[in-house]
């Protein structure tokens, strides 16, 4: 065999094992729903929001009971790819590139009718949804190929609408400090103390950015979060960014399901013939 029938060979049979992991999966669950793709559409399954203790790379987390209020709101949202749409920065983002939008969500059963904050991260409830996405979207092969082929893991990143003054700052005590009067005891024995962000003073104020829309720094030595709604006000999910990195460490694609398309086929077919003819008699 030469060089360059083994060389097809070799393209050739790594294009048929991208196209099988490509096309593992065939259809999505969620809810008593099935979501099957074909050739224009595919589905993912995914989970991010997670409550408070989880907060994102900027300083900011959802009470569990804010988001058991809020969650439905996603549903039908647009899917973005890098959260590039041109309403976030209309100076950088010239085009908006949407993806698909949010077909299915679920959030667990608030247990005795309101949930409680522990310090446990990994008992904090997120939100479960199925996306659609267009395969002919602009980007959304590179995006599959990557993630089904283990060449990179793709993560979502929500987008949220919330008012600052439904807002509060959570306030890491310090060992031995009690909390204030408004602060429920579920989040005491957490070890945070919440003020409402109407109520903050100006040096507690300042370790948030408004144009940055994060925490930019400590209270007094001690670590500050902003809850997002507080303890029991409703946000907004605008939408959702499939992302290289999440700000949210936990959020994570689960499942993704694509069945085969024209494009990877228009691309292996050709191969297969050219291997074809190139084989030894």
């Amino acid at each position: 065999m030469d060089r360059l029938t083994r060389k097809l060979l070799e393209v050739l049979l790594d294009g048929g094992a991208r196209e099988s992991a490509l096309f593992s999966g065939q259809a999505v669950e969620l809810g008593g729903q099935t979501f099957t793709p074909d050739e224009t559409k595919g589905y993912f399954k995914f989970c991010f929001s997670h409550a408070f203790p989880v907060v994102t790379a900027y300083g900011q987390g959802l009470h569990p009971n804010v988001v058991a209020i809020s969650y439905n709101s996603l549903l039908h949202q647009p899917v973005n790819f890098e959260h590039q749409m041109v309403a976030y920065d209309k100076d950088k983002i010239a085009h908006d590139k949407v993806l698909g939008s949010v077909v299915a969500v679920e959030f667990p059963r608030t247990p005795g009718g309101r949930w409680t904050v522990s310090a446990d991260k990994q008992s904090a409830p997120a939100i479960t949804g199925v996306a659609s996405f267009a395969k002919l979207a602009r980007s959304m092969d590179r995006v599959v190929g990557k993630h089904q082929t283990g060449r990179h893991n793709y993560s979502v990143s929500m987008e949220v609408q919330y008012a600052y003054a439904d807002s509060m700052f959570a306030v890491e005590l310090k060992p031995g400090a009690k909390a204030n009067r408004g602060t429920p005891d579920d989040m005491a024995r957490a070890g945070w103390e919440v003020i409402p962000m109407t109520e903050a003073d100006d040096e507690l104020l300042a370790t948030f950015s408004v144009r940055k829309k994060r925490i930019v720094s400590d209270y007094r030595g001690a670590r500050v979060y902003q809850l997002m709604g507080g303890l029991d006000k409703p946000v907004h999910y605008a939408g959702m960014g499939v992302v290289h990195y999440p700000a949210e460490q936990e959020a994570q694609i689960l499942q993704m399901a694509a069945s085969r398309t024209p494009l990877l086929t228009g691309v292996l077919d050709p191969l297969r013939k050219i291997s074809g003819l190139l084989k030894p008699q």
